[in-house]
């Protein structure tokens, strides 16, 4: 079933938003920054001025108990929710089990932040990463 794209009035373009994938949606969860409540689920969408964050403690239990839970994150500026995606560019992912930061698939490097992301796919792909 595919996800219908966001269209709540509570969310514009230049808004702060946080970003994470919900592994059970097969989605994107787009939501409020300073409450972590989801605003809705879009299948793509772009990210400017934008910092990866994790939860240590979220991750310990995580990786003691072997649950998911949402425990790292994109925060950035909103720029599109139909954007046009370059799949050509760097992708960055996250997998606790794996390692506890956010990280190039291609080279392994450590990534904090970007100028610009877009989320599609489930996956983030990254321009100005660093």
């Amino acid at each position: 079933m595919p996800t219908p794209q966001l269209t709540m009035p509570e969310l514009t373009i230049g808004q702060r938003v946080r970003v994470h994938v919900n592994l059970h949606k097969q989605a994107l969860a787009v939501a409020d920054p300073s409450t972590g409540k989801v605003l809705g689920y879009v299948e793509a969408i772009t990210l400017t001025h934008v910092t990866f964050r994790t939860q240590a403690a979220c991750l310990d239990r995580v990786q003691r108990d072997g649950v998911r839970k949402v425990c790292a994150y994109a925060v950035g500026t909103l720029a599109s929710i139909e954007p046009d995606v370059d799949r050509s560019l760097p992708v960055v992912t996250f997998n606790p089990h794996r390692r506890r930061d956010f990280h190039d698939v291609a080279t392994g490097a450590s990534i904090t932040g970007a100028d610009a992301v877009t989320f599609a796919d489930l996956r983030c792909y990254v321009i100005g990463a660093h």
